[in-house]
């Protein structure tokens, strides 16, 4: 039995003769580059090290920052922290912090600020492997 196809028998014959004889426009027409052509030398090379550069840029005036930073104070002076483990409040209240009336545990301003003022201006994540450490502080963000 045979098969119907589109093209039967002669035809299809006929069909793989002309298609074999023409010459393939495709391979003679120029291929297209889009935009590597039009911006001319091509995409600049990729460093290998990875990093991000920051601290340029700020959101923030120096005086928002600061009134942020007041209100950080007045909240842990005043208002303080909730359900502190039993750790942190005898650590806090060692070093002049108190639990108010309503068991928060209160930090003052002056501890807040001595310890920032301790804390180290850069940190490093480290990877699983050596060469994939993160430096994080100063200008790398």
């Amino acid at each position: 039995m045979q098969r119907d196809t589109p093209f039967a028998g002669d035809q299809q014959d006929q069909l793989q003769t002309v298609s074999a004889s023409e010459p393939d426009v495709a391979a003679e027409r120029p291929r297209r580059r889009g935009r590597a052509r039009s911006k001319g030398a091509g995409a600049a090379a990729i460093s290998p090290v990875l990093s991000a550069r920051g601290g340029q840029m700020s959101f923030l005036s120096p005086d928002a920052q600061q009134d942020i930073h007041q209100a950080a104070l007045h909240l842990l002076e005043d208002t303080g922290l909730a359900e502190a483990p039993a750790e942190a409040v005898s650590l806090v209240e060692a070093s002049g912090g108190w639990v108010s009336d309503t068991g928060r545990l209160c930090f003052p301003r002056a501890l807040v600020e001595t310890v920032l003022a301790a804390l180290p201006r850069a940190v490093t994540l480290y990877g699983r492997r050596d060469d994939a450490e993160l430096q994080l502080g100063g200008s790398n963000a």
